[in-house]
This record gives C-alpha cells, sequence and structure tokens, in this order.
C-alpha cells in the first residue's frame, strides 16, 4: 500500500513537471508569435501597401528618405545628431511624402524604439544601412536590426568588392529577410561605383540618375537612362538615386542651378522606379558626418529655448473697502505675448540644435524655414512630385513612352495609364533644357493616333509661365529651363 503510494506520488509529480515545461514551452511560443505580430503589425498595418489589402509590394513604388543621424537633428542639445532627433521631425518628412527612412551609419542606438513608435505611427518604414565590407558581421547585424522592427536592409556595396563575396551575401541577406513577416526588403546599393554589376537577389538596386561628376546633364544623357530604366523587368524595378553634382560643367547649368534640380528631380519622381531622396537634398544642400555640415532647418540653424515667466510675480489688486460701491473689476492676469511670426522670424523656429555647430546660413534658399514659405521653392516642388508619384496611377504602374526631342534639347514623356486602372489619365512630362521656349506637338510626334488622348490638364510646372500659357495636344509650351507635367485623358 505504501508502495502503491509512493508511485502515485511520483506519477503525480512527474505529470505536474511535464505540465509545467509545456507551459514554458507553450509561453516562450506565445512570447515570439507577440513579439513577430508587434513587428507585423509595425511594418503592415491595415491599409498599408503590401499589408495583404493591396497585390503591389510597399517598396516597389515608395519613396526613400536616407539620413545620415548625427547630422539631422539634434535632440538634447549636445551638438550632435541622434534618432530621438530623427523622431522629432517625423512631420516634415510626412510632408515629403516619406514611405521609408534609411538609417546610415555611424550612430548611437539610444532612441531608436521612440523613433520606431513615431514613425510606424505615421506610416513610416525604418531601414539599416549596412555594408558589405564584412559578411559576418553584416549577417550578424541585419539579424539583429530585423528582429527589432526595421522593414529591411539597405547594403552598400563598395567599389571594388569580391563579386563573389557580394553574391554570397546578397543571397544569405534575402534568406534572412525573407523569413520575417511585413514584406521586409533587402536593397543593394552600388551606386559607389557603376562599373560594379548588382548581384541578383535583392528587391530593388540603387542605379543613378546622373553621374554628376564629368557628365553634362542635358536631354540626349537624362532620355538614354530613362530608356534603359522603361527596359528593366517590372518584378525588378530599379531605385534612382539623384547623385550630387560635381562642378558645373557648362555656363547654362551655372546659370540655371535651380531650375535643372527641379527638372532632374521630374525626372526621378516621375520614371519607372522607386525614389531615393539625401537628406538635404530638397533644399539643395549636402549632409555629411562631419559636424559642421548639418541640415539646415532655420538660418542660425539654433533651437531657443522656451521662453520664461517673468521672476516677479503679479500683483493683484488691493482689495477694495466695505464702503466703496459700484461696478466690481475682477483681477486680469497679464496677457502673455503673442506667437512668434513664423513668416518674419525664421530663427525662431526649431533648428539643428541648441548648441552652436558650424556656421550659420544667411542663404535665403538654404533652409527648410525659408523654402517653406516660398510656394514656388525646391523644397515645395519635391512635395508636389512626391504627392504625384503615390497619387497617379500611371505614373506608379504605366508604361513609358520616350519622345526623340534631343534637337531642341527637350525631354518628354509619356506615363501611360495602364488598362487596370479606375482612371483614365496617362501623364506627360516634359523638361526644356534650352534657353528659349520649345512648343511640342504630341498628336503629330505620336507613333500612334490619339496615343496622348484628347486633352489637357496641368498638374505641376516649375515655371509660372507655363501655367499661364494654354495647352492644347498640338502645341504644348514649355518656358526655357522649366518643366511642365499635364495630365492627359480621353
Amino acid at each position: 500500500m505504501r508502495g502503491s503510494n509512493i508511485f502515485s506520488a511520483n506519477a503525480a509529480s512527474t505529470v505536474a513537471l511535464r505540465l509545467a515545461h509545456a507551459r514554458s514551452a507553450l509561453s516562450a511560443v506565445l512570447l515570439c508569435f507577440l513579439c513577430f505580430s508587434l513587428h507585423s503589425q509595425t511594418l503592415a498595418r491595415p491599409g498599408w501597401a503590401g499589408s495583404g489589402l493591396s497585390a503591389e509590394t510597399w517598396w516597389r513604388d515608395a519613396v526613400f528618405y536616407r539620413v545620415a543621424p548625427l547630422t539631422f537633428q539634434d535632440s538634447d542639445g549636445d551638438g550632435k545628431g541622434d534618432l530621438r532627433g530623427i523622431a522629432q521631425r517625423m512631420s516634415y518628412l510626412q510632408s515629403l511624402g516619406v514611405d521609408a527612412i534609411v538609417l546610415q551609419a555611424p550612430f548611437e542606438e539610444n532612441g531608436f524604439d521612440d523613433l520606431l513608435s513615431e514613425a510606424s505611427r505615421r506610416h513610416i518604414r525604418l531601414l539599416i544601412a549596412l555594408t558589405s565590407s564584412n559578411s559576418a558581421n553584416a549577417i550578424a547585424a541585419g539579424r539583429l536590426w530585423l528582429t527589432r522592427g526595421c522593414a529591411g536592409i539597405w547594403l552598400r556595396v563598395p567599389a571594388k568588392s569580391d563579386a563573389v563575396q557580394t553574391a554570397e551575401l546578397i543571397g544569405s541577406l534575402r534568406k534572412l529577410t525573407d523569413s520575417f513577416p511585413g514584406q521586409r526588403v533587402l536593397v543593394e546599393d552600388t551606386s559607389g561605383d557603376p562599373a560594379v554589376v548588382p548581384a541578383p537577389g535583392a528587391q530593388l538596386v540603387v542605379r543613378p540618375l546622373i553621374d554628376g561628376v564629368g557628365e553634362r546633364t542635358d536631354a540626349l544623357s537624362l532620355r538614354v537612362q530613362l530608356a534603359q530604366l522603361s527596359t528593366v523587368p517590372r518584378g525588378s524595378a530599379p531605385l534612382i538615386l539623384l547623385v550630387k553634382h560635381g562642378a558645373a560643367q557648362s555656363t547654362e547649368e551655372t546659370n540655371h542651378h535651380e531650375a535643372l534640380r527641379k527638372m532632374l528631380a521630374a525626372a526621378m519622381f516621375l520614371s519607372r522606379a522607386a525614389v531615393l531622396v539625401e537628406a538635404g537634398e530638397e533644399i539643395d544642400s549636402s549632409t555629411t558626418d562631419a559636424p559642421d555640415n548639418v541640415m539646415r532647418w532655420t538660418p542660425s540653424n539654433l533651437t531657443r529655448a522656451p521662453a520664461t515667466e517673468s521672476a516677479a510675480t503679479p500683483q493683484p489688486p488691493p482689495p477694495r473697502r466695505e464702503d466703496e460701491y459700484g461696478p466690481y473689476v475682477p483681477y486680469v492676469a497679464a496677457k502673455k505675448p503673442n506667437a512668434v511670426d513664423q513668416t518674419t522670424d525664421l530663427d525662431a523656429l526649431p533648428g539643428f540644435s541648441s548648441t552652436p555647430v558650424g556656421k550659420a546660413s544667411a542663404e535665403k534658399h538654404e533652409t527648410v524655414a525659408s523654402e517653406d514659405n516660398e510656394a514656388n521653392s525646391l523644397l515645395n516642388f519635391y512635395r508636389r512630385l512626391s504627392q504625384l508619384h503615390h497619387e497617379a496611377a500611371a505614373l506608379r504602374s504605366g508604361a513609358t513612352s520616350l519622345l526623340n526631342l534631343d534637337a531642341d534639347n527637350v525631354l518628354a514623356w509619356l506615363r501611360k495609364v495602364p488598362s487596370s486602372a479606375r482612371t483614365s489619365a496617362s501623364v506627360i512630362i516634359a523638361c526644356n533644357f534650352g534657353d528659349t521656349a520649345k512648343t511640342i506637338a504630341f498628336t503629330t510626334t505620336s507613333p500612334k493616333q490619339n496615343a496622348y488622348g484628347n486633352s489637357l490638364r496641368p498638374l505641376l510646372s516649375s515655371s509660372p509661365v507655363n501655367a499661364q500659357v494654354v495647352q492644347r495636344l498640338s502645341a504644348v509650351v514649355v518656358a526655357p529651363w522649366s518643366v511642365v507635367v499635364l495630365s492627359s485623358s480621353r
């Protein structure tokens, strides 16, 4: 009898132990599932492209914004940019139509969760930029950042890299990104050396729209590059990188620098590809890791301390004597100063840091604050291009038809609306690189009658002159050194 009791006790203990192990395993599974679910919700919320509600993947036509965190925004006043600083500028990035932020090393990891939370709330994803110089480190770092919630890996392939090792690394990273939920993406960036042939496996490949150094920008050179892009299979759509200019190659480029930037931006946003914007490119300034070349938000680029109340405590009026009659006048505190007029005092807006860094910019067109107030600025032109890039069905998935107008130094192309689209509106883009106005007759130059539709509606122009001209299919007038974007429908 005693033996059977001992046996029963041992059996009960064994069952209890097994139940405990089962609970522990179940908890681990649930925890793992919860972590992946949280990241999945972060990366693919309902209504997002690529969430399962849309056939299109989110990255195919996305606008990427590459940031060097150390030079973008300083949140704690130590003179160095940080991840919380990027979170503070999320409204600005949202105004640019940014779909994903590419974080470029070096930076401190403090504040990543804050940045991820704020970006997810705005439907903006985060990518981490790695380098292929050390495969083992790239794979380990990629696994870490994907687990923390990054939407993908941006692999920078330096010049003269070993092709075999790069191909193996691309294959390993693609398997890694595919193993995570939320449509993670792998981007291969070989733009540092145009001679490097991208290895197969990445969903997106960075290609420069122009070299920028030693290459003259004209209609012919851009038409050739856009023609090459239009032949790339849809499943391997490239990512365009608009590289900064070196020295100007002509007097015209020097005299019409901002106009040229707008035409190049139009070619980038309105061609068949995803888009990469370098931080500061939208205000025509470059950002590097050097502390004296940070993002220019205001002329002084300083964040002023908030105004404080006067140290003296306001005194209420003396009490009324009982024998005084008449209406009672209550005590009213002194009014606070009115908010600073942002149109006149740009330095009252938040700058890069509360610590003086580098030299203040006195140039009118080199700060976000000044360009934000100009309707025809480069910054606002980028915003309108980004809006068109996202909204027009013809620009997202339409075929490209280029016109050969090199003799007039005009680059013009049609983005034909796909037959599956709900709208019938195609988009016509024309860039005039010449010093005189040019007239384009789309009805006569079309290889197929009525290929461009029957009516035109202006969508965007870099010159106010273009908006004043009545545009017809038989006579589309483009002002010198300007771009015009028109909607064409039947």
